[in-house]
């Protein structure tokens, strides 16, 4: 099955319409380089729940799946990341990491969601172009997929 993502931009809530389970609370997500080896602990800044974030729609793709979702575009954020409760919803294979990740607030007390301790490699397709990424899975509070730095 064949999905073309919008060419306008609309809000998380109505492009986020196969999520299966509430949203969390809002938490802090972690910020880290693209290689998970080299990492012992990350921070970025706490989402909330308003609209005023930019989101895009995109194409989720793992071997025989795809899923539609809006994903919080965040210059700030270094890695690519995929909320845990959305993760095991679509049945996503979670990829142990070799060594976990200290997930830390802003204000630099340890996050309730502990360390992230797996990833998920998935296809992103945003309109024409498509590329496979390593999404670090964790709660994101009311976001489902965020995207850093390695796809900007």
């Amino acid at each position: 099955m064949s999905v073309s993502p919008s060419p306008t931009s609309t809000s998380a809530l109505e492009m986020n319409n196969s999520i299966c389970v509430p949203s969390a609370p809002p938490v802090a997500v972690p910020q880290v380089m693209n290689s998970d080896a080299a990492l012992s602990s990350v921070i970025i800044p706490e989402t909330k729940e308003k609209h005023s974030h930019f989101h895009i729609s995109c194409l989720l793709s793992r071997r025989h799946r795809t899923v539609k979702v809006a994903a919080m575009v965040d210059s700030g954020a270094t890695s690519l990341f995929l909320d845990k409760k959305y993760a095991d919803c679509h049945k996503m294979l979670l990829i142990p990491l070799e060594n976990p990740i200290c997930l830390f607030n802003i204000d630099g007390t340890p996050n309730k969601a502990g360390s992230i301790t797996h990833k998920v490699r998935l296809s992103l397709k945003i309109g024409q172009d498509e590329e496979k990424f390593d999404f670090l899975v964790t709660s994101l509070g009311p976001e489902n997929v965020i995207l850093g730095l390695p796809w900007l």
